[in-house]
């Protein structure tokens, strides 16, 4: 059966407009175990979703991954999916994962526009995965790359969480020597 050009592109146009209905009536497919933590998207205003953040006593969180990128598989696989994770993060952050390579639209805090790997490219971010925590107006109060444990993951949540951030300039994770900067 050969499908024509302007029929696939009706088809698809079809699947997007359902999907928006039925994400705007507040029917969603339930996230994967590994992403459930994260909010699904269409596109990322960091102004917008800092100030939905801070009136919901939140910080915003983005998890900047790669296609194939190893820590990010192993987080996704043994970090994520936990309970005691994903009731921490739900209830503390409004996360996002993006990935470097991406094409999704994000606006930045001061309203410039940007494709997922524009903005990545900006930030300068290649290792992955990356995490940036945003304050009320959208910008980066505190940043971390590198996969973590789910105790140490839990608790540079809490670091962040807490506003810990703001009374000190690094991130010691448990059992560790490595500080994390605050950004610089």
């Amino acid at each position: 059966m050969k499908i024509e050009f302007d029929q696939l592109k009706s088809v698809v146009q079809t699947i997007c407009v359902l999907s928006m209905v039925a994400g705007s009536s507040g029917i969603h497919a339930a996230p994967s175990s590994d992403e459930a933590i994260f909010d699904p998207i269409l596109e990322v205003d960091l102004r917008h979703d800092g100030q939905r953040a801070s009136r919901e006593h939140k910080h915003l969180m983005i998890m900047f991954v790669k296609d194939g990128c190893s820590p990010c598989l192993q987080m996704k696989r043994d970090v994520l999916p936990d309970p005691d994770i994903q009731a921490f993060f739900r209830q503390r952050f409004i996360a996002y994962n993006i990935n470097i390579f991406g094409d999704l639209p994000i606006v930045d805090g001061d309203g410039a526009e940007f494709t997922e790997k524009r903005y990545a490219k900006r930030e300068n971010i290649w290792g992955t995965p990356t995490f940036y925590f945003y304050g009320k107006n959208g910008q980066v109060v505190f940043k971390h790359t590198g996969a973590l444990s789910k105790e140490k993951f839990l608790a540079l949540g809490e670091f962040v969480a807490s506003k810990e951030y703001l009374r000190q300039r690094r991130f010691k994770a448990p059992g560790t020597t490595k500080k994390t900067s605050i950004i610089e």
